[in-house]
């Protein structure tokens, strides 16, 4: 379980990274030279509340994940002993 946490939040730290610090290193507030669009400004104000967003909502789905998986295996063990499939057997 802890695992999934993990990847979960190591995904919401790598998008916080991105989001906060390298993506607006690559928008130079200068217009491109050949389209002569800003991209700085129409992209600028939407990259970092977007990344907090996805960041935020990533450190919530990561132990709503693994506490889902939890049930499964736990519905998945009840049914098999109900079933008489799982667990050991006597000889």
């Amino acid at each position: 379980m802890l695992v999934i946490i993990g990847i979960f939040w190591v995904m919401a730290a790598l998008v916080f990274v991105f989001s906060q610090w390298i993506a607006p290193l690559f928008l130079v507030s200068s217009p491109s030279p050949t389209s002569g669009f800003n991209y700085a400004k129409a992209f600028g104000g939407v990259i970092k509340p977007f990344g907090l967003w996805v960041a935020g909502a990533l450190l919530v789905l990561g132990p709503v994940a693994a506490l889902y998986q939890a049930a499964m295996r736990g519905a998945d063990s009840v049914a098999a002993k109900a079933l008489g499939t799982g667990g050991r057997k006597r000889r």
